[in-house]
């Protein structure tokens, strides 16, 4: 009899200990033990950091204007929105498809902003943008060491986020208040899902709520399931024997798979809703307009495009025209040989770095949904399309850099002094980039100085010049914007 309650008690101790099995696993995905003693004053003050980080930057755009590169259309000329909150408009916020997207939560937040501080206060609307991108900041440092038990690496990556001049698009835009909302409630998801994984059971249901909530406000969140995936993979290491299913890791990929089912669901809802929204606002270009080899083409060519611009964020600009049948054929062959190469040295490392993998997957994975496959509009690429993705190539830098440095047993001070160089040079720059978007004038002026054959922008800036009285000025800009695209619609009827 003892000897059963002894086996019982052992049973019972190592079914405890399987519930939070995954979670404890995951300091094996480093060597830094520092996160371990973390209390809550270290994470405060990294969150402090990372909003200062922040402001350094972005402080400035709360002196911005509206532009009229869709902030007319969002707010400005909108006749739903400058009304306010209401619950009439609320309910035009479910049921709109305009600006050929469906995106409730994203119309919820502009309505109440207008309900708060005006239509006309652009500086609100900027600030907004601005906390939520400090709040996305914040949530990706703890999602980080909570999963990884790694300060440093977290913070670095976090403050990368933070900082990078590629994510000031989707910052000092306040069209694209959709991009910060939405990943906002991305990383609640990521965090709501790590909990889940420590203690099964009715969590998961806030799992559900968080990601409907954020493909409400954006359905870049339908690749969030897959990253969920990922995160299994490493850190979280959840094809390790524990839990509910035994078996080896294909009866445990098979069981992870149908754990996230109803996520998938909601992703693929939300895909057939946009697509039909844009469909509907003819905003989708067809395939005798644009093939689907050549949208292949530009898609691989953009894959390694932002890979170079993440290395080195230079004449960043508002638009990248199409280059649609001009494009170089080996620029295509090059960026496919490079993702090729480092496909394979990933899936090589993937045993003594799963990080690399994890990483690299989630930067291809995130950027599916606006790689161009399904083309919706003109850009061949967008520094806005990066705002999640860059996180991939974060993780891959941050954490190599981790374990060559205990390899090489690399100074701390050296590390830090690196560490503060970059993100020093990457401030000053998210400042200059930044600064682009002052007004309309300042960003079309600025994108014609990267491009000069950048109708979109010409066109744009005849607009402003038109509206000002500057008739010859606008006439010269919209020819020139005819120039170098010929079919462009609205340029023909401005001229006119």
């Amino acid at each position: 009899m003892k000897k059963r309650r002894k086996l019982e008690r052992s049973e019972a101790a190592r079914v405890k200990v399987e519930g939070t099995s995954a979670i404890k696993k995951m300091a094996i995905a480093t060597p830094s033990t520092a996160a371990d003693n973390i209390g809550p004053r270290v994470k405060a003050l990294v969150i402090f950091f990372l909003m200062v980080m922040v402001l350094i930057p972005y402080g400035q755009v709360l002196g911005f204007d509206f532009v009229n590169f869709d902030d007319n259309q969002y707010i400005t000329e909108n006749t739903r929105v400058s009304a306010g909150l209401t619950l009439e408009n609320a309910v035009w916020a479910f049921t709109t498809k305009e600006v050929a997207n469906w995106h409730p939560l994203t119309w919820l937040s502009y309505l109440l902003d207008v309900q708060l501080f005006g239509v006309k206060n652009a500086a609100a609307f900027h600030a907004i943008n601005v906390l939520f991108h400090a709040l996305n900041s914040a949530l990706l440092f703890l999602l980080l060491c909570r999963m990884t038990r790694a300060l440093w690496p977290s913070v670095l990556v976090a403050a990368l986020f933070a900082v990078h001049p590629l994510h000031v698009e989707s910052v000092a835009w306040i069209a694209e208040r959709k991009d910060v909302l939405s990943t906002f409630f991305w990383l609640l998801t990521m965090i709501a899902y790590v909990h889940y994984v420590a203690s099964p059971g009715s969590r998961y249901l806030f799992v559900v709520l968080l990601l409907a909530l954020g493909l409400m406000a954006k359905p870049m969140l339908v690749t969030l399931p897959a990253v969920l995936l990922l995160i299994d993979y490493w850190p979280l290491c959840r094809l390790e024997e524990v839990g509910p299913v035994r078996g080896g890791p294909a009866t445990r990929w098979r069981w992870l798979v149908i754990e996230k089912l109803p996520l998938f669901a909601l992703a693929v809802v939300s895909s057939m809703v946009t697509v039909l929204a844009q469909k509907g606002s003819h905003n989708v270009i067809g395939s005798e307009s644009l093939p689907v080899w050549l949208r292949a083409a530009n898609a691989v060519v953009s894959y390694v495009r932002y890979m170079f611009m993440t290395i080195i964020p230079v004449n960043l600009t508002m638009f990248y025209p199409h280059s649609h049948f001009n494009l170089p054929f080996w620029q295509v062959i090059v960026s496919g040989v490079i993702l090729v190469a480092v496909s394979v040295f990933v899936l090589w490392r993937r045993k003594s770095r799963p990080y690399l993998l994890v990483g690299w997957l989630w930067y291809l994975g995130t950027l599916v949904p606006v790689i161009g496959f399904i083309q919706t509009g003109d850009q061949a690429l967008a520094d806005r399309y990066t705002y999640v993705p860059l996180v991939g190539l974060f993780l891959m830098a941050i954490w190599t850099v981790q374990d060559l440095s205990v390899r090489w047993s690399i100074p701390k001070t050296a590390l830090g002094f690196g560490a503060c160089t970059l993100l020093v040079a990457l401030t000053i720059a998210t400042g200059l980039q930044t600064n682009h978007w002052r007004s309309s004038t300042t960003l079309y002026e600025h994108a014609l100085h990267i491009n000069p054959s950048n109708y979109l922008a010409h066109n744009n800036l005849g607009a402003i010049m038109f509206g000002q009285k500057r008739v010859d000025e606008a006439k010269v800009h919209f020819m020139k914007a005819l120039q170098a695209n010929p079919n462009h619609a609205e340029a023909h009827d401005n001229l006119g």
